[in-house]
């Protein structure tokens, strides 16, 4: 379980895989929900441009392509989200020059 709960680690805010409370797994079991919160931050970029991409997709095959909302929201999304993921990554180097 342990193993199944540190492989789908990004679904365990959402209670999906692990109750934290419960104990089941031991990854999150005792971590205040801001711990687990900070840690999830690194993922937010990522999934914001994978919904700027499925918006896209989806407007595609639902036939929206005429409407500029859609696409623009789609494509600020993709942007949106490659810049939160340089942001949220950022390492501050240890030795500066």
């Amino acid at each position: 379980m342990h193993f199944f709960c540190k492989k789908f680690r990004p679904f365990i805010i959402f209670g999906l895989i692990c109750a934290r409370k419960a104990g089941v797994c031991p990854y999150t079991a005792g971590k205040s929900t801001n711990k687990i919160l900070k840690t999830m931050k690194l993922y937010y970029g990522i999934l914001t441009a994978i919904i700027g991409a499925l918006l896209l997709i989806l407007s595609y095959f639902a036939g929206w392509v005429d409407f500029n909302f859609v696409q623009g929201l789609g494509i600020l999304l993709i942007i949106a989200g490659i810049g939160m993921h340089i942001y949220f990554n950022y390492k501050k180097p240890k030795y500066e020059e």
